[in-house]
């Protein structure tokens, strides 16, 4: 299982990872939002509308980085350990 995010709009399973059932991979959508959050961002979208890579080539990748996390590749989330004291308000139900 993976689940992949469009832009930096997170689901509180991949912002706790007291909680985080599975690899978050996050895609932005432009190239700008990319370049400005490269540190969190796994996958830059943007090449199709910089014309640097068409949506086939850009589907391929994003399906290699899915499998390359679910064989245990860390998401840059991961990596940095982003989100793992963060203060989420919405959080409902039990926690452990």
């Amino acid at each position: 299982n993976s689940m992949d995010l469009v832009d930096r709009r997170q689901s509180r399973f991949s912002s706790d990872s007291a909680n985080q059932p599975v690899p978050c991979l996050k895609l932005a959508t432009n190239t700008l939002l990319f370049d400005y959050m490269n540190d969190d961002m796994d996958i830059n979208c943007g090449t199709v509308l910089d014309g640097s890579e068409t949506l086939d080539q850009l589907g391929d990748r994003i399906f290699k980085r899915i499998l390359a996390v679910a064989s245990g590749d860390l998401t840059l989330s991961e990596q940095h350990g982003f989100g793992e004291c963060e203060f989420v308000p919405w959080q409902t139900g039990a926690q452990m």
